[in-house]
Parts: C-alpha cells; structure tokens; sequence
C-alpha cells in the first residue's frame, strides 16, 4: 500500500480541512474553554459526526487499497491451440516428370515423346499434360487437356466396374471436392478445377484405383 502522511490521512477523517484535537474536542479560535461548553444534546451530535467521520476514515482505507490493487499487472492466460483449429493432412506429392514416356503410355506419339506427365502413385496411371502448368485460369484460350493412359493389366475379377475413369479431386487442406469423369475410362479429358492449389486425386476405373496430386496455378 502506498505511504499516506499523516496530514492526508486527517483530511480523510474530517471530511474537509479543518482539524481536531487529540481529545476529540473543536479548536476554537478564541478560547478553547468556550467550545467545551457543550450540552450533552451537542455532545451527543458530536458524537455522531464522529461516528460518521469514522465511517468515512474506514471507506477511505478500502478505497486506497483497491486503488493498490488494481495497479498490479493483469495475468496473462495459457494460450491453447485446440487441434480442430488445424487444417486437414497437408502435402503435396506431385511429381511432373518432364522425361519420355514409358513405353506402354506412348502409343500414339511419333518421334520423341517427352512432355510433362504425372503417374499415379502405385505406377498404374499416368497423366500426360498437354498443358503445362495446369491453371485454376487460362487466359491464352487453352484448356487444362490431360491425356489418361493406363497400364495394361489383366481384366478385374468384378466384370460389374464401370469401365469411366472416375475422379474425386480434393484440395490440400481443405474439405473443398470435386469429381470428374471420363467416359469410357482413361483417355483425353479436360480437367478443371474451381480453386488453384494442390488437389489429390482418387482414380478409379475397370475395378482398378490408383491416386495422385496435381498443382493447379492461379493463372498460367
């Protein structure tokens, strides 16, 4: 608690700048034996202001530590990252290869066959990109064109599998979908998505599943 003099400390008690003396009679200006012929009627008021002084002397004393008290630093709470707060699995593992195509994927393609590509996580699709890099936006008027090719493999057990080449795309981090799907099964497509940012791809196609990330540029 802070010092308080003993001067301001009287001020409180009297309610205004006079002062008392020790024994709790007025100081008179002129003759101090004056004041202290009171009626007992007067002694009993005195009384009571002195009753009330107190009363002020013990509201002044709370105040004053309050005022001590609000002076101290506030506590700064524990700051806690809730996990729900994180975005979902994050990483993107788009690889563009920029070499030749494999052999069983360049069917169709004369003299040198290196152009972007993509393949799909277990080897068993390729996407070739015949625009490089894909784009949210394209303003030279192309389109994002990828060419599926799949790696021959022997007919699935479930004759039932629709031969489409079926695409759920979802962007890295987020709960934002989209699906595609190629009539026919892995062949030429356009292949737009609403958002830039890296999308992982579930394929599925003649009872066959692979998966892969694309990156799609704001604008090429």
């Amino acid at each position: 608690m802070p010092y308080v003099s003993r001067r301001s400390w009287a001020a409180v008690e009297l309610g205004g700048d006079g002062a008392r003396d020790p024994g709790g009679r007025g100081r008179c200006p002129d003759s101090g034996d004056a004041c202290t012929s009171e009626s007992s009627a007067g002694t009993t008021r005195s009384g009571g202001r002195e009753m009330g002084l107190r009363g002020r002397l013990s509201l002044g004393l709370v105040v004053l530590m309050a005022g001590c008290t609000a002076t101290s630093p506030p506590v700064t709470p524990a700051v806690t990252v809730s996990s729900s707060a994180e975005p979902a699995a994050t990483g993107c593992a788009s690889q563009v290869e920029t070499g030749a195509l494999p052999d069983w994927a360049d069917e169709g393609f004369s003299g040198d066959s290196r152009i972007a590509h993509v393949f799909g996580a277990k080897g068993d699709i390729v996407a070739v990109l015949f625009a490089h890099p894909l784009a949210q936006q394209r303003k030279d008027g192309s389109n994002n064109k990828i060419l599926w090719v799949s790696r021959p493999v022997p007919a699935p057990a479930d004759a039932t599998s629709s031969d489409n080449l079926m695409i759920t795309a979802t962007l890295d981090g987020t709960d934002s979908r989209v699906t595609h799907a190629v009539t026919g099964g892995p062949g030429p497509s356009i292949i737009d998505m609403p958002r830039a940012g890296c999308w992982h791809l579930e394929l599925r196609w003649s009872g066959h599943t692979d998966t892969m990330d694309l990156v799609y540029a704001e604008t090429n």
